[in-house]
C-alpha cells in the first residue's frame, strides 16, 4: 500500500487538487498538441514523451508552486530520460510467446523532502505507455504487468541475470493509453490520455485520467510506497526494483557525455530535443536530465548524494547556443531545420553491450 504525506503537506495539496489536476491535464494536452505539430510526420510514443518530459515538467514545477506557494508548499520535479527501457524474462515463463519484453517507460517517485519514518523514500508506480492499450492484449507485456510472480533482468548489463518478484506490486504497474480524446471530455481535440492498472484486487484493469492517477500518486492513494535500501540489498521486491531503475540510470547518466543536464535555464524545447536525440542516436543511445537531484538524491544515500551533486554540477556546462551551432543543417536553415525533426517513433533502442543502460524516471519531491 501507499504511504500517506505528512499533513502539512497533504492538506494544502488537497484543497487545491482540483487545480492541480487540471495543471497536469492542460499540460499533457499541450506537450502532445506540440510533439504532433513539431515532428515530421505523426509523433509516435517516444516523440510524446520526450516532450512531456522537456517541456511539460518544468510547466507542471511552474503552476504547482504558483498553486502551493500560499501554504508554503514547494514541489519541484526532476529526472532522467531515456531512451531505452530493461528488458526481462517474465517468471514463470509465458507459453507460446517471446520470452522477453520491456519493464516500463517510466517510473514516477514522490518524496516528501526528508525519508517518511527514517526508512521510506515515498511513493512510486511504474508506467508502460501505449499509443493503443488494446495493442496489449495477448502480450508478454500484459502478462509481465497482470500476471506474472517475477521476472528476471535480461538487460542493462548491470542487472542480467538478476530476479524480483512482483508479488508486492498491485496498484503499482500501470499502462498509460495515449489513444485519448476520450468521451469525458467536453472540448474536441483535447488530448485526454488514460492511467489504467493492471493489477487490482476483484477487478480487472482499472481505468482512469492519468493526470488523477498521478495526483493520486502524489497523495497516498495510487502507486506503493518503496522503503530506502542500499545499494547492495538482499532484497527483491517493489523496494528494489525501483532502487534499481534509479540507481542504475543514474550511474548510467553520469558517465556519459551525451547527456543534457538543465535546470536553472530555458531547457531544449521539445522540438529541438527531438533534434538532438536524433542528432546524437547511436551507441550509447543519448540521455536527456532534468536536473534538481543534488537535494532529492540526499534522501537516498551518500552515494545517490554524489551522483546528484555531480550532474548537478555538469548542469552548468551545457551550452546550447554551441550545440545547435555545430549542427546547424538541423538546427539553422537547413531542410531538416525549417521542417522539424524526423520522428523516433515508438521502438526503443536496444543497449548495447556493456551499456549501463537505464529507465526513464520522473522525480516529484513536496517540501514546506
Amino acid at each position: 500500500m501507499p504511504i500517506r504525506p505528512p499533513a502539512r503537506l497533504l492538506a494544502p495539496i488537497l484543497f487545491e487538487r482540483e487545480q492541480l489536476i487540471h495543471a497536469v491535464g492542460q499540460t499533457i494536452n499541450l506537450t502532445f498538441d506540440a510533439a504532433e505539430a513539431g515532428c515530421v510526420g505523426q509523433a509516435g510514443e517516444v516523440d510524446k514523451l520526450v516532450y512531456f518530459f522537456l517541456e511539460g515538467l518544468p510547466l507542471i514545477e511552474e503552476q504547482f508552486n504558483r498553486i502551493l506557494h500560499p501554504y508554503g508548499v514547494h514541489a519541484t520535479l526532476s529526472g532522467i530520460f531515456c531512451h531505452q527501457t530493461p528488458k526481462v524474462n517474465p517468471q514463470p515463463t509465458p507459453t507460446h510467446k517471446p520470452s522477453s519484453c520491456e519493464l516500463g517507460d517510466i517510473l514516477f517517485l514522490v518524496t516528501y523532502g526528508r525519508r517518511l519514518y527514517d526508512r521510506f523514500l515515498g511513493n512510486a508506480l511504474l508506467v508502460q505507455a501505449k499509443e493503443d492499450a488494446a495493442a496489449i492484449n495477448g502480450s508478454v507485456q500484459e502478462f509481465l504487468y497482470q500476471t506474472a510472480d517475477g521476472f528476471t533482468y535480461f538487460t542493462p548489463g548491470p542487472l542480467t541475470g538478476q530476479s524480483r518478484d512482483l508479488s508486492e506490486c498491485h496498484n503499482s504497474l500501470w499502462f498509460w493509453d495515449f489513444n485519448g480524446r476520450h468521451w469525458w471530455h467536453p472540448l474536441p481535440f483535447f488530448w485526454r490520455t488514460t492511467g489504467i492498472s493492471a493489477r487490482r484486487r476483484m477487478q480487472f484493469r482499472h481505468h482512469r485520467p492519468f493526470e488523477f492517477v498521478l495526483l493520486d500518486l502524489i497523495c497516498g492513494v495510487s502507486g506503493r510506497r518503496v522503503r530506502m535500501l542500499n545499494a547492495n540489498s538482499p532484497e527483491n521486491g517493489w523496494s528494489k526494483i525501483v532502487d534499481d531503475l534509479i540507481r542504475v540510470t543514474a550511474r548510467s547518466a553520469f558517465r556519459r557525455q551525451n547527456a543534457y543536464v538543465t535546470r536553472n535555464r530555458q531547457p531544449l524545447r521539445g522540438e529541438d530535443a527531438v533534434r538532438a536525440v536524433n542528432i546524437t542516436m547511436g551507441s550509447p543511445p543519448p540521455f536527456l536530465v532534468r536536473s534538481s537531484l543534488e537535494r532529492i538524491f540526499r534522501i537516498f544515500d551518500e552515494e545517490m548524494a554524489k551522483l546528484g551533486a555531480e550532474l548537478e554540477r555538469h548542469s552548468q556546462g551545457f551550452d546550447e547556443e554551441k550545440f545547435k551551432h555545430e549542427n546547424p543543417r538541423r538546427f539553422v536553415g537547413g531542410k531538416s531545420g525549417a521542417d522539424g525533426p524526423p520522428i523516433l517513433g515508438n521502438e526503443r533502442l536496444a543497449a548495447p553491450d556493456g551499456d549501463d543502460g537505464g529507465c526513464s524516471f520522473v522525480l516529484l519531491d513536496f517540501s514546506g
